[in-house]
């Protein structure tokens, strides 16, 4: 009988890793395989290619380097309670490129009697240390079924989902008058600030309230919003009005900083999203290093993962045509991720209250 848990680096795992190396391939750690060896003590062949009685797949959770030992790595694997049978046996898979092959073969100090979870079954945790070639790049892209969970382990689970949600999704707004509220071709809009343009370069196109929307522009952004799923949601039906804001400038050249904020401002967390909705009429601009050009509703912007303190210049807008108009709405700075590519994420944030806005 096998006195101790016991793993074999097999000739196809060394011959794969040897190949995936000629190669210059990652080699990936993919599945696991659980067996019962039919009852008999198994002996350790390096010459083995499958288990001797495979009775389900295992979980594949983790792996890291020995911090002791380069040619070494630590795998975490599991066995779900879906069968009944004492488990003797388990096979590594990995694969280069797309080329699957017997990693590491491993046998039980003792069987492990695995049940179903009407017969009472958990999932048991195996953690083995097995042999790698130190020039073999490792990666692994399994990952723990919840389902197979303990109570303990789903705790976790939740515990991370719930502190990546919060680290990735907007807290608030951290500028002002997102709803560029006091445009009225003699002022430009508080919060932001202008190079090389004057007041009168800012006009107010329309004004939106609710789903009183009856400008042609508005219209537009409606259909855009109906396309980017805000309508459907009925994201329009937000009580606070916003403008929508004509920018006209000429007789400029170079990268002029045109539209930003005037201010530094705070970030909670690792990651900020300066964006704003914007529709070219003639001309191109450059929003966080994208150069803009459609003359249609596009939402721009940008995320970012900075220090607490972040300047003004990566929320900004560039002219790079020497004369262009462009509409612009919701320019916003959010404090968390925003994903960009669903322009229904972004809408009128909640802002700090001192601001004292009359939107929100």
């Amino acid at each position: 009988m096998v006195s101790k848990n016991e793993s074999l680096w097999l000739t196809s795992g060394q011959a794969g890793e040897n190949l995936a190396h000629t190669q210059d391939l990652p080699v990936t750690f993919t599945r696991v395989e659980i067996g019962d060896a039919n009852g008999t003590t198994p002996s350790l062949d390096p010459a083995l290619t499958q288990l001797i009685n495979k009775r389900q797949d295992g979980e594949l959770i983790s792996h890291e380097l020995d911090p002791y030992d380069s040619s070494q790595r630590i795998i975490t694997m599991a066995i779900p309670p879906t069968e009944n049978f004492n488990a003797i046996e388990v096979l590594l898979y990995a694969k280069y490129g797309e080329t699957e092959f017997a990693h590491t073969y491993f046998t039980l100090a003792a069987p492990f009697a695995v049940r179903t979870l009407e017969n009472g079954g958990s999932q048991a945790m195996l953690k083995y240390t097995i042999k790698v070639s130190q020039e073999t790049n490792f990666t692994i892209t399994a990952v723990q079924d919840l389902a197979y969970a303990t109570q303990k382990d789903q705790q976790q689970i939740i515990d991370e989902t719930v502190a990546k949600i919060r680290r990735e999704y907007p807290i608030f707004r951290t500028s002002e008058n997102q709803a560029l509220l006091d445009v009225d071709g003699s002022a430009v809009p508080s919060g932001w600030g202008v190079s090389g343009l004057s007041a009168e370069n800012f006009s107010l196109v329309e004004t939106v309230k609710g789903h009183s929307l009856g400008g042609s522009y508005s219209n537009e952004m409606l259909e855009f919003f109906e396309v980017a799923g805000i309508k459907e949601n009925n994201y329009y039906y937000n009580p606070h009005k916003f403008n929508i804001v004509r920018i006209k400038w000429t007789d400029l050249s170079g990268l002029a900083y045109s539209f930003f904020l005037n201010r530094t401002v705070s970030n909670i967390g690792p990651y900020f999203t300066f964006a704003a909705f914007v529709k070219m009429i003639s001309g191109n601009i450059i929003v966080t290093g994208i150069n803009h050009s459609e003359k249609s509703w596009q939402l721009v912007g940008r995320n970012y993962q900075t220090p607490v303190d972040q300047r003004t210049m990566d929320s900004s807008i560039k002219h790079v045509s020497a004369s262009g108009e462009m509409l612009i709405a919701l320019p916003a700075v959010v404090s968390g991720y925003v994903d960009l590519t669903q322009p229904h994420n972004w809408w009128q944030f909640v802002g700090p209250l001192q601001y004292k806005e009359s939107g929100v």
